[in-house]
């Protein structure tokens, strides 16, 4: 079944969540992109479908609060540089399905979706984002994750895991800093 895409009117709410956080010129091609990923589950989804939102625009939230980027020339009197550090975020979501939630996270220095299966003509909004297709615990050694500027995500992914118990136990391995359910 082919859905129609419904007038700006009409959005769901986690459509509306995505525009909100997207640059405008980029509105018609998001909403294209959702449409057409919805049509390609298979079934009669719509964008309600694009699940756990609310979640990921909570952790942007929270991290966006926790980066700290130490003003250049700073001159003080002090060195207290073992009290101030830069501290950005490389994000990396593990088991992303679609990865839109990527346009929560403009502030961080990388987005990284993780999926084991293909996202065939995934689009990104946002520059500092990519996607990787892999099992992360078969993937995780190539990735060289920083344990102390990266914060891990896996947000209800390792519920429906074939490999759980390997996924999770090297996705606690890798991150000091991380959202698990």
């Amino acid at each position: 079944m082919v859905m129609s895409i419904p007038t700006k009117a009409r959005h769901g709410k986690h459509l509306q969540l995505l525009l909100d956080h997207t640059p405008e010129a980029q509105h018609e091609a998001l909403i294209k992109w959702v449409y057409s990923y919805c049509n390609t589950l298979g079934h009669d989804t719509d964008e309600s479908f694009l699940g756990f939102l609310d979640d990921y625009l909570d952790l942007a939230h929270i991290l966006e609060r926790h980066t700290i980027i130490t003003p250049k020339g700073l001159n003080l009197k002090y060195d207290l540089s073992a009290l101030i550090s830069d501290h950005v975020w490389t994000v990396y979501d593990i088991g992303c399905a679609s990865a839109l939630q990527h346009v929560f996270f403009p502030f961080a220095t990388k987005y990284i979706g993780i999926d084991q299966y293909s996202n065939e003509g995934q689009q990104f909004f946002r520059s500092n984002c990519e996607f990787i297709k892999g099992n992360f615990a078969d993937i995780y050694k190539d990735l060289n994750i920083n344990r102390n500027t990266s914060f891990g995500i896996a947000n209800m992914s390792f519920l429906y895991d074939r490999d759980r118990e390997g996924n999770l136990a090297a996705f606690d391995a890798c991150f000091k800093h991380k959202y698990v359910i």
